[in-house]
């Protein structure tokens, strides 16, 4: 048993190598020879002292199965920020660590980087899902994550844009690309992410409508107004660069811009009004707006691409206003 994992081990790092080297290969069929070769030996690792730390090693061997299995850049990116964090605060082999070594680790992430509650809540999710894969893959026998508990969610969320708000963000864009962007993003309720990465040519501008990969590699229709529309247009004609990309860079190369950029032009904007705005409140915005007039909220679900109602629910509970349209609507005596 201990013979195969090791194996598969040596198998996963030199595929991930050569995918590197080569990113053309058929991987399954490099897999599956050296797979072949690999059964004709005894593999044996690097002893480590109990002075000297494996996680380092086990993050490796972690990111790359969670890459095989098609996990998206970004999130590898940010399991991988986080857990270097904790290789950095415990220096122990990872069948030593303790609930206490992880407490402690999490008090001076806590103390040193003061995070949010919810990026927080996103270490100890990471941490979680790498002690679980760790306990699977049988390098430890006891999970130390299983005592520590994510923190208490705050019941209420940002409020979302007012009407009001919206117009007035609206009168101070300065450039065609802040107002298409603001219109586009609030109009269509994508994450900056399906955003950044989407091209003119994956728009039809008739149907006003396209197609994003969202969560879970999961394919979705958004659309967007005639308003959106009628900005984008103009932005389209008068920027630099003959690019795919939708948005995109004010300079050579003119390269599509990126979820910093994005967010920093939204920023921008908001600044000149006293408003933080951000990518994820006009999607808020968007999806409150489409309950209070109406909409259901499974058709609200899908727009959003949640594969869990209990997500979209949140907009429903927090609206007031919202409460208020369907008690009108609905109280007839």
């Amino acid at each position: 048993m201990q013979h195969q994992k090791l194996n598969d081990e040596a198998v996963i790092r030199i595929v991930d190598i050569l995918i590197q080297k080569e990113p053309l290969i058929n991987s399954i069929v490099v897999r599956d020879s050296v797979e072949i070769i690999l059964n004709d030996y005894i593999i044996s690792p690097k002893q480590f002292d109990l002075t000297t730390t494996d996680i380092p090693d086990k993050i490796y061997l972690f990111l790359i199965s969670k890459k095989l299995e098609g996990i998206s850049p970004n999130t590898l990116k940010n399991y991988g920020y986080q857990l270097n964090t904790l290789a950095s605060l415990i220096n122990k082999c990872v069948n030593t660590i303790t609930d206490i070594d992880i407490k402690f680790a999490l008090a001076q992430i806590l103390e040193n980087k003061k995070p949010r509650i919810s990026t927080y809540d996103n270490y100890i999710s990471c941490y979680k899902s790498f002690f679980s894969w760790l306990q699977e893959q049988e390098y430890i026998t006891k999970n130390p994550m299983n005592r520590i508990k994510n923190p208490k969610k705050q019941k209420d969320l940002r409020k979302a844009l007012s009407v009001e708000d919206i117009e007035k963000l609206r009168d101070v864009c300065i450039s065609t690309r802040e107002r298409a962007l603001f219109e586009f993003l609030l109009s269509s309720g994508c994450r900056v992410s399906e955003i950044s990465s989407l091209k003119l040519s994956d728009i039809d501008w008739i149907k006003m409508e396209f197609t994003v990969l969202g969560k879970g590699k999961k394919e979705r229709k958004c659309y967007f107004t005639h308003k959106a529309k009628y900005y984008l247009d103009k932005y389209i004609a008068t920027r630099k660069g003959n690019t795919d990309g939708l948005f995109i860079s004010e300079r050579i190369p003119y390269h599509s811009l990126k979820i910093r950029s994005i967010e920093k032009e939204l920023s921008n904007i908001g600044n000149r009004i006293n408003i933080r705005l951000f990518p994820h409140l006009l999607r808020h915005t968007f999806a409150t707006l489409l309950l209070c007039n109406g909409a259901k909220i499974e058709v609200v679900q899908e727009l959003l691409g949640h594969s869990n109602i209990d997500t979209t629910q949140i907009y429903a509970k927090l609206s007031k206003e919202l409460i208020y349209h369907q008690y009108k609507q609905h109280m007839i005596a």
